[in-house]
């Protein structure tokens, strides 16, 4: 009974001092960043299947192929004395697509900064989310704050494969507990 009670105090003061964060998907202004690479997917607030989502579509095909890419980018925020940053959403994904990204650029991602405001190396710290199902499916990952991180961004991103005609990306939550 008393490991019982010293597991739930522990369990509960960790809860206390952790931080949590959200995107706000019932916002207009949701991303204090958006990059969409060549400007050919339509990157867009709306509703997908009773959800508030943002919603990358293609929109502009090159005669030569198609080459998507975007980068959706949290505000920054505190990760000062911290160890870690648990992050889980909801993201829908073409039915058996593994979402990449190129050197950090636009891949699933914890930017960290230190006081003055620089861009820790490596400049992103890469978070993995499932294959693709068609429909909308969880996600958990944590990424560990290196030393001297004061703040840092949530990217979430997606190079490839390309999205193409047809094919929709949506993310409808996105939270992140920094402890």
């Amino acid at each position: 009974m008393k490991k019982m009670l010293l597991c739930t105090f522990a369990l509960s003061c960790a809860a206390l001092f952790a931080q949590e964060y959200k995107i706000d998907f019932a916002a207009k202004s949701r991303w204090n960043a958006i990059r969409n690479h060549g400007n050919r997917l339509v990157l867009q607030n709306g509703v997908l299947n009773k959800k508030n989502v943002t919603i990358a579509t293609l929109v502009k095909e090159q005669k030569s192929g198609v080459d998507t890419a975007f980068a959706l980018i949290s505000k920054k925020f505190s990760v000062k004395g911290k160890k870690s940053i648990e992050i889980s959403g909801e993201l829908l994904i073409p039915a058996k697509q593994n979402v990449g990204g190129s050197g950090g650029s636009f891949q699933n991602a914890v930017h960290f900064f230190d006081a003055k405001g620089k861009g820790l190396k490596p400049a992103f710290t890469p978070f993995k989310v499932p294959t693709g199902t068609g429909s909308f499916m969880p996600f958990k990952a944590t990424v560990a704050v290196p030393a001297g991180a004061v703040e840092a961004t949530i990217q979430i991103g997606y190079d490839y494969p390309n999205i193409l005609k047809g094919q929709t990306f949506a993310i409808s939550k996105l939270v992140w507990f920094v402890k």
